[in-house]
């Protein structure tokens, strides 16, 4: 009998604004901006640092763009 494994992606680091800003070729006032908005989520908020998931960050932009849109 052979055992089997989930196989998973390894851990994404979370991004710095510097880093989601230029992944989104967008600025960092910008990219914090949409963060205090309350339009992307923050991975880690300590203080004044903060980190943000590429992944979580697309899918929110993406149900933001999509609202209001008639289906």
């Amino acid at each position: 009998m052979a055992l089997m494994r989930e196989i998973t992606a390894p851990p994404v680091k979370p991004l710095t604004p510097r880093e989601l800003a230029t992944e989104l070729k967008t600025s960092i006032p910008t990219a914090l901006q949409w963060y205090h908005d309350g339009i992307i989520p923050a991975v880690v908020a300590i203080g004044r640092t903060y980190r943000f998931d590429l992944v979580e960050v697309r899918q929110a932009l993406a149900a933001h763009s999509n609202r209001g849109v008639a289906r």
